[in-house]
């Protein structure tokens, strides 16, 4: 064991080098070329930029940094939106960035307040250009009705390049490519290296040999799974090299309890979680209806007020099966009241977050008989099966 340690200590000292040498090779002044930002000068124009060493599927591993000179003071009036287009035309956000503090500005070596954001992957998950908006909102009263309004103080785009996480080169992949480097790199260390009695010399590895402790070919064979099937019944089922089943996993025909077939609306409970499945339809979109119960009856009818949200609307038209779900806000009254609602909250779908906000709409009065529905509709067929989470 200490052998090992010793050796696992070597080998990291010698990477945290290569790493460092990288670093200062780069860039004449270490980390003013490692962190990816963006800096506007006082006036709201873009000062300078840097993003680099973006790889496609990566996730929650490239920080974004974003400074202003006119954003200096601790608590701020201004919030940061980010807007990113990928190259197979996607766009994700707008998202707000985050609000740190004493962060070293690599154009100016000087600690100031900055935004962050995290970049994941929906961003990361197309390779080529990537274009970048950030925009500074100020927030204040313009009207004096008691609702903040905001202008943009800054706003920017550049264009970035999401790197391919496997070469094309003879088809070999990323992490096939950096062990081998790797272990060339361990194998010319050692052969260099002063090796001590407590560290087995390179000839005596060549030379170890297998004791009983190890399987033989056939044993191996013979005793782990080397195929996968599904039988008559629907069941996956893992063989080993002689045909004898060593495991059995049930597939379920439907991926939850199916509640709506057809075209037309589906009302949504904004309690459970979805899954939505395009049949003949091109597009599903997401709407808010005013749901109004009779007295008299009890039945409900619902009266679409939407056509398709108005945030981002583009991204909640629905092309493929996904899981969905609406997790919604408060509804804010018009002020002075005239029978409208602002509806906003946050829609999660195919892994993303989404704020939403449709602007005010006309309930009359929102009470036990009236209130706000979400649906989805489609004059194309589509299935929607609801989740037991």
């Amino acid at each position: 064991m200490k052998r090992f340690i010793k050796f696992y200590l070597v080998l990291l000292v010698l990477i945290a080098n290569i790493f460092t040498i990288s670093a200062l090779n780069k860039t004449g002044v270490k980390g003013e070329q490692c962190m990816n930002y963006i800096y506007f000068n006082d006036r709201g124009r873009l000062q300078s930029y840097h993003i680099d060493d973006l790889y496609q599927g990566s996730n929650l591993s490239d920080k974004l940094y974003v400074f202003a000179d006119f954003d200096l003071e601790d608590e701020t009036p201004y919030t940061l939106a980010l807007m990113f287009r990928r190259k197979d035309g996607i766009e994700i956000g707008e998202v707000e960035g985050i609000r740190e503090l004493n962060v070293i500005n690599p154009k100016t070596q000087t600690a100031m307040p900055a935004f962050t954001y995290l970049v994941g992957h929906d961003v990361l998950n197309c390779a080529g250009e990537l274009q970048i908006s950030a925009r500074y909102y100020y927030h204040y009263d313009i009207d004096n009705d008691g609702t903040l309004d905001h202008v943009i103080k800054g706003t920017a785009m550049i264009v970035a390049t999401v790197n391919e996480a496997v070469p094309t080169n003879n088809a070999q992949s990323t992490v096939f490519l950096n062990i081998n480097r790797k272990i060339k790199a361990l194998q010319d260390s050692l052969a260099g290296h002063d090796h001590d009695e407590e560290y087995y010399t390179k000839t005596e590895i060549d030379a170890h040999k297998h004791n009983d402790d190890y399987f033989t070919k056939n044993e191996s064979n013979s005793r782990y799974g080397v195929s996968i099937e599904i039988d008559q019944n629907k069941n996956l089922v893992l063989k080993n090299a002689l045909g004898e089943i060593l495991s059995t996993v049930f597939i379920p025909d439907e991926p939850g309890t199916p509640v709506f077939f057809g075209a037309g609306t589906f009302i949504m409970d904004t309690n459970k979680n979805y899954v939505v499945v395009p049949i003949g339809s091109p597009t599903i979109h997401l709407d808010v209806y005013k749901a109004a119960q009779s007295g008299e009856t009890g039945d409900i009818v619902y009266t679409k007020l939407t056509n398709g949200l108005e945030n981002d609307i583009e991204q909640l038209d629905l092309t493929q099966s996904i899981v969905f779900k609406v997790v919604p806000n408060e509804t804010t009254a018009h002020d002075p009241f005239d029978g409208t609602y602002c509806i906003s909250g946050y829609v999660y779908g195919d892994g993303r977050q989404m704020l939403y906000e449709t602007g005010y709409l006309d309930f009359g009065m929102i009470n036990s008989d009236c209130w706000p529905a979400y649906g989805f509709n489609s004059i194309g067929y589509y299935k929607v099966y609801e989740l037991g989470l």
